[in-house]
């Protein structure tokens, strides 16, 4: 429980928290929408396409605290085969399922609390016969009659940045980032109320070049660097409550790299601002 982890944390203990989850999923059909042009007076705008797929996912989960330092480690395996990637009832082959991911978050906090360290990074393995790395694109179709379908896409929940992966790719997938960070609390009371400011900046690069490009420089397969920083401020709950105020403002710059500039998504320079407000109950 947190109250036995503050307890050991405080006699100068270490704790280890850990979990495996496991995941079996098969699909025999799925429904895909049919093109409009194709499709008869009155025929349904639906067709349902054989998949034949099977896939487990093994994920392990692994969290180590000691003092002011934390380290936190999941990574995921998909493995397993589906007969069909496309919406045509001509595709038979047997296409072989293998990828991985991982995610990695590192923290230290000094000065009672008040600055923290951070550093996370993390990886999806990529697929040298795909042409597309965004998760709104294509990263099944395979080019050259390969059968391996090895990308591997984190949920679009799972958000590193303001810009590039939340906003313009969908999700990290087929990538390895790094997210170095501070952030330091001007106010912090054992209440609750924090008043501070935080900076991350997110380097990022495709683990597979031809999956940005067709052709040109195969060398060149950084994406971008990504400056976010935000001012956040929550008010005290107070002994025993779990209610507070929460507001927070963050800005991101993204500065795109050659392998961006080369995917034909015509990404250039670009800024985001958000406001948050919010009510803990």
């Amino acid at each position: 429980s947190e109250e036995e982890q503050e307890e050991r944390l405080a006699n100068g203990d270490w704790v280890l928290n850990a979990g495996i989850y496991f995941l079996y999923r098969t699909q025999r059909l799925s429904s895909e929408a049919i093109e409009l042009s194709t499709v008869d007076a009155g025929a349904p705008l639906v067709d349902l396409v054989r998949r034949n797929a099977r896939q487990a996912t093994p994920d392990v989960w692994a969290q180590f605290m000691w003092g002011d330092l934390r380290l936190e480690l999941e990574a995921a395996l998909n493995i397993g085969s589906i007969g069909n990637i496309t919406n045509s009832t001509d595709d038979d082959d047997d296409y072989r399922i293998l990828s991985f991911g991982f995610a990695f978050q590192g923290e230290y906090r000094l000065l009672d609390d008040a600055l923290g360290i951070y550093v996370d990074t993390g990886l999806g393995t990529g697929d040298s016969q795909v042409r597309g790395i965004s998760g709104r694109e294509n990263t099944y179709r395979q080019e050259d009659g390969n059968d391996q379908l090895t990308h591997f896409g984190f949920h679009p929940n799972y958000r590193i940045d303001l810009i590039l992966f939340r906003n313009i790719l969908g999700n990290v997938g087929g990538v390895w980032y790094l997210r170095p960070g501070l952030s330091y609390d001007i106010v912090r009371t054992a209440f609750g109320q924090r008043l501070g400011a935080r900076v991350d900046v997110i380097y990022s690069r495709a683990n597979r070049n031809s999956q940005i490009r067709e052709y040109g420089d195969r060398g060149a397969n950084t994406l971008g660097l990504e400056l976010n920083a935000s001012v956040y401020y929550r008010s005290e709950d107070g002994p025993g409550l779990t209610d507070g105020f929460y507001a927070a403002f963050h800005y991101g710059i993204l500065f795109p790299m050659a392998g961006l500039k080369e995917t034909g998504l015509g990404v250039g320079n670009a800024q985001t601002l958000r406001l948050v407000l919010g009510v803990e109950y």
